[in-house]
């Protein structure tokens, strides 16, 4: 799709970027050059949540791929599941506390210098 194309090019500029963090959409693991070009050129973490977490703060009125809520999450996460974890060099198992969520990626980011 366009949409795919133009994040694939804009994932290409950005990643040269010194310092930066960059916050994918889910999908874009689904190209595999995508998913070599992070893995290549940055530190990939997978910030893991419970489905029922994701359903319960998601606002679905501009999210067109997930407009049969539940169904379509839990599709989607059955077939992007094991890409993430495949691409991800560390996962992160959300307890859904923001600042929780940011210390242990500094964390895991500091011991990795």
């Amino acid at each position: 799709s366009v949409f795919r194309e133009i994040e694939s090019k804009i994932l290409n500029e950005k990643i040269k970027t010194d310092n930066c963090v960059i916050s994918t959409g889910g999908g874009i693991i689904l190209n595999a050059s995508n998913r070599n070009l992070l893995k290549k050129e940055s530190i990939v973490i997978y910030i893991s949540r419970k489905i029922k977490d994701i359903i319960n703060t998601t606002d679905f009125s501009d999210r067109p791929l997930l407009k049969n809520k539940e169904e379509d999450i839990y599709n989607l996460f059955k077939v992007r599941e094991n890409i993430y974890l495949e691409t991800s060099e560390f996962t992160l198992h959300s307890n859904n506390n923001l600042d929780d969520t940011v210390s242990n990626i500094l964390k895991y980011i500091n011991r990795q210098k």
